[in-house]
């Protein structure tokens, strides 16, 4: 059974990557190996989930976890609320410099991040980290991309607000 979920979660990314997504040098295409990626992590590591729930590695990966869905939700309503989108999130029209947009410029893609590395922490193996520095790699790949994209629509807007912003974790990256 948990390998008919993973493989149709796997094709449902595919299918909702959009066209592009085959296109190397797209953000689209970085961030499909991202999720796919980490789709094959929790597939890999979900069988260890609450395996000795009070554990510190446990409560680590519990609050990366929960630390993602926040930063989410709170990264979807910025866009949504600021960006002025043309097509779901996808494409804003605004440069949202607010929230949590004032310290990183990717929130999403941390909260990708930190599932990750919340993922990872649930069953720690070489296979898991393997999968979690490569969802890791093509997740900064996809920042890259979408930066060139950026810079592209808002052009000196989107320079200096790189010049204040962190990629992804402040004071890190």
């Amino acid at each position: 059974m948990r390998s008919i979920i993973f493989i149709i979660l796997g094709l449902g990314a595919i299918i909702l990557s959009g066209r592009p997504r085959f296109k190397p040098r797209s953000y689209r295409f970085f961030r499909l190996l991202a999720f796919e990626a980490l789709l094959l992590l929790v597939y890999v590591n979900s069988p260890s989930w609450f395996y000795s729930p009070f554990s510190t590695q446990q409560v680590f990966s519990w609050i990366l976890l929960l630390g993602s869905v926040a930063l989410a939700i709170h990264g979807f309503w910025m866009l949504r609320t600021y960006g002025q989108p043309t097509n779901g999130i996808e494409t804003t029209t605004q440069l949202v410099d607010t929230g949590v947009f004032r310290y990183i410029r990717h929130p999403l893609y941390t909260s990708l991040l930190f599932f990750d590395w919340g993922v990872f922490l649930k069953h720690p193996t070489w296979t898991s980290a393997g999968l979690a520095l490569g969802a890791t790699a093509f997740l900064m790949a996809t920042t890259l991309c979408e930066e060139e994209e950026n810079l592209g629509r808002f052009r000196e807007a989107y320079a200096n607000y790189q010049k204040h912003t962190w990629r992804m974790i402040p004071f890190v990256f």
